[in-house]
Formats: C-alpha cells, sequence, structure tokens
C-alpha cells in the first residue's frame, strides 16, 4: 500500500538564492514572505527557529530577574531589574564582582541563556541559565562540577562563551560576524535577530521579484518541465513529491521509496546547523553540497563512542549519515515539520508510519508492556544523552541495543540506561 500523504511531501525544500537580471540574491527579511506563506509562517511563530534568539523584554526574558541568588564554586551571582532592564551581578573578566546588563536572550527550551555585552563588540552567554521545564524552574550552573574562574577558558567572559564566534551563525539569519583580527573587536550584524526563512532557504529578493511580476496570476507549483528553477528564483528543484511516494514492504514490514533519494536539499540544509563540524569559509554556498563548505566531525571517539553511539554535543547529522535510515532514503522531513520542528505524529505513530505495527509495535518485538517505558521505539533505538544540565537529545543514528557488544567495548547501551538493576551479561 502506499503511505498517507504525511510523507509524501517530506523532504521538499525550495532554495531561492541565485543570482538574478540584477546580480546575486540579497536577503530581504522574513516579513517579505508572510503574504505568500502565511501557513508556513504559521506553523514556524512560536517555534525553536523563531525563539532562538530575541532583544531581553518582558514578554521575551522567562526567568524572574526579581533579585535571585545563585552560587558557584564560592562565588554569588544575583539576577534583578533596574526599571526596564535585566541586570546580573556576578565576577567579571578581573574576577571582581560588577553589575552587567542582559540584552538578549538567546533559546527558549528547556533552558534559556542570557547574552551580556562587553567591550568591542562581543556578546558574552552567562554561566547560569534559566530552566523552562514545567515544574522545574530554577537558575543552574552549565559548569556544576566544575570551578570555572577567569583564567579558565569556559568562563562566561572567555573565548569559549562569545556568542560572536560559537553561537550567532546557527541562532540568527544573514550572519555576518565582522571579525577584526587587527583590533580584535566584532562588529557583528544580521538581517533577522532567529532563525527565519532565509537561514533555510538562501536570500530571497530574486523569488520576491519572481512572484511579484506574477502576482496577477495563482501561484501554482507547476509540472517539472513547464516552468524553470532559474525563472522562479530557485537553485534546486521543488518537485521531488510528484514523483516517489513511500510504499509498505509486506514481506519485511518496512517501506521503501519508490525510487531513490537524489539530491535532496534538507539534509544539507539542516546539517549546517545541525552538526558538529568546521568551516571552510565563510559564506555558505545555498543550493551546494554541504562538503563545499563544511567538514563534519566522524563518528568516532573521542567525540562519539567506539561504535558511533553519541557521546560529545553531537548535533544528530554525523550519526543519521551512519543509520539504515539514511541508507533507505529518509531524511529530515520526514519526520520533523520543516517550518513547526515538531515531530509528525507522536510517539509510536510516527514510527508506525514506514515500520508495519503488527510486526514492530508489539510486545513479542519490544519486550514491554504497551505504555511503560521502553515500549516506545526511541526508547531502545534513540536513547536519550542529557546535555547542558536539562537539555535531553536523542541519538539519530537508530541503532540497536547491543549489551554483548558492550560487555567487549565498553560502550552505552539502551537496555541497561534503562534497567540499571542489571549488568550487560
Amino acid at each position: 500500500m502506499r503511505l498517507p500523504a504525511l510523507l509524501l511531501s517530506a523532504g521538499v525544500l525550495a532554495v531561492i538564492g541565485c543570482a538574478g537580471p540584477d546580480g546575486p540574491a540579497t536577503y530581504v527579511g522574513g516579513s517579505a514572505c508572510v503574504s505568500c506563506h502565511e501557513p508556513e509562517t504559521a506553523a514556524w511563530t512560536g517555534s525553536d527557529h523563531d525563539l532562538a534568539m530575541d532583544q531581553a523584554t518582558d514578554s521575551t526574558v522567562l526567568a524572574p530577574f526579581g533579585g535571585e541568588a545563585a552560587e558557584h564554586a564560592g562565588l554569588r551571582t544575583t539576577f534583578f531589574r533596574d526599571g526596564a532592564r535585566f541586570m546580573v551581578r556576578t565576577d567579571g573578566p578581573d574576577g571582581s564582582p560588577q553589575d552587567f546588563e542582559v540584552r538578549y536572550v538567546f533559546g527558549v527550551r528547556p533552558l534559556q541563556q542570557y547574552l551580556v555585552p562587553l567591550p568591542n563588540g562581543r556578546l558574552q552567554a552567562l554561566p547560569f541559565a534559566w530552566d523552562t521545564r514545567p515544574g522545574e524552574h530554577a537558575w543552574f550552573h552549565l559548569y556544576p562540577d566544575d570551578s570555572v574562574t577567569t583564567r579558565d577558558p569556559l568562563h562566561w567572559t572567555g573565548a569559549f562563551q562569545n556568542w560572536n564566534h560559537m553561537c550567532a551563525d546557527c541562532h540568527s539569519t544573514n550572519l555576518v560576524k565582522g571579525y577584526d583580527a587587527d583590533a580584535k573587536a566584532f562588529s557583528t550584524t544580521w538581517s533577522d535577530i532567529d532563525v527565519s526563512c532565509e537561514a533555510c532557504h538562501g536570500p530571497g529578493s530574486g523569488h520576491v521579484a519572481w512572484a511579484r511580476k506574477r502576482s496577477r496570476f495563482p501561484l501554482l507549483v507547476p509540472e517539472p518541465d513547464t516552468l524553470t528553477e532559474k525563472a522562479m528564483g530557485l537553485v534546486v528543484s521543488i518537485h521531488d513529491r510528484a514523483i516517489w511516494a513511500w510504499e509498505m514492504d509486506s514481506t519485511t514490514g518496512i517501506a521503501r521509496r519508490t525510487r531513490p533519494r537524489g539530491a535532496t536539499q534538507d539534509l544539507p540544509t539542516c546539517a549546517r546547523c545541525h552538526s558538529r563540524r568546521a568551516s571552510l569559509r565563510p559564506e555558505y554556498a545555498f543550493g551546494r553540497p554541504f562538503e563545499d563548505t563544511h567538514v563534519v566531525e566522524p563518528p568516532v571517539p573521542p567525540l562519539y563512542h567506539a561504535d558511533g553511539q553519541v557521546l560529545e554535543e553531537d548535533y544528530v547529522y554525523a550519526s543519521f549519515l551512519q543509520s539504515r535510515m539514511y541508507r533507505a532514503g529518509v531524511t529530515c522531513g520526514n519526520c520533523h515539520d520543516p517550518h513547526g520542528l515538531r515531530a509528525r505524529a507522536d510517539g509510536n505513530l510516527l514510527c508506525r508510519t514506514c515500520h508495519d505495527a503488527a510486526r514492530f509495535d508489539t510486545t513479542s518485538h519490544h519486550g514491554h508492556r504497551p505504555g511503560t517505558p521502553g515500549s516506545l521505539c526511541v526508547d531502545c533505538h534513540m536513547p536519550e544523552t542529557t546535555y547542558m544540565g536539562v537539555d535531553a537529545r536523542r541519538d539519530h543514528s537508530f541503532s540497536t541495543p547491543r549489551p554483548a557488544l558492550s560487555q567487549v567495548t565498553g560502550v552505552p547501551n539502551a537496555c541497561t540506561g534503562c534497567h540499571a538493576e542489571r549488568t550487560d551479561e
């Protein structure tokens, strides 16, 4: 049988940043997209991309800043208000207590960080974050077991906590670091403060111009041979959904694509931020292979366990490339809505769109009573690792728990990860 349209449109991504008659495309801002793309805008509004960064205001700051105090390594930090300003009193670059103003919020769930301006255009992330999980609201230190002093690069005023270099590129759109090596100063700019439309689709001036010229006619997705991508201001095809689908294989109980995956754009587009990587050049080439501009860290120690499971903050992409899901043609958009970012279905319903429920969503397969821990596919095949104190992230290698392998290599497995009272043997 053919599977629901839920999966038919997945993996479709139009990249709009190509050169037009007036030269290279330029950024126009996400607000230029709203009038033609209202459903996508509605899904994106309130998403983690929308809330990736913002100015510190009463509506964006989730922590109370009501005089609370937190201590770490013998130092006391206080969070308070000065009129409309959000303030923190903590150890400064020289180690002495000083008052600093919070200018920006960073992220939204399950924690929110706060950015403070320092000289030379730097924005620095404070070492304390606010736990935004329901029922867990509290300040907590991101390095609770370390005594981080001003001489440590992990100190909040140091290079490793510098927003301009370490974080900004993946939390804002059209980010230009503007680093002056001689002055050792930043003049960082963006076109949208958050992860907006053009962060994924590329600069949109050519596409906007194309749409305005044709505003008198319905803006329909044409058949592949009726309109060139260049005419639409695109650099990759948007017609993938019309020529393939997922069909269930009755022999294996696992769906397969009716056509092999081609040069899909959502994988490299997501990989730009959802990977542990190094940049080869400052400009990102929209519509080009990801490897043209980045080098991905391979899934080997010390960043990964010996069998490729995540260890450090590895950001999904290299894990996914190891998986049977990737080899079968699955892309990010098959499981995640690209605009709202949430999973396309809850619990095992998501997995059942490609894996026959009668064969896999049963106690005989997963060994647990329905509705109990261990009965969810992700419990065994996507175990969680917690980073930044409260942020539980799932391994996207979709591996099978193998306690026997753990006996030999010492790598973790989902079985003893839950059944702590049991040994691998």
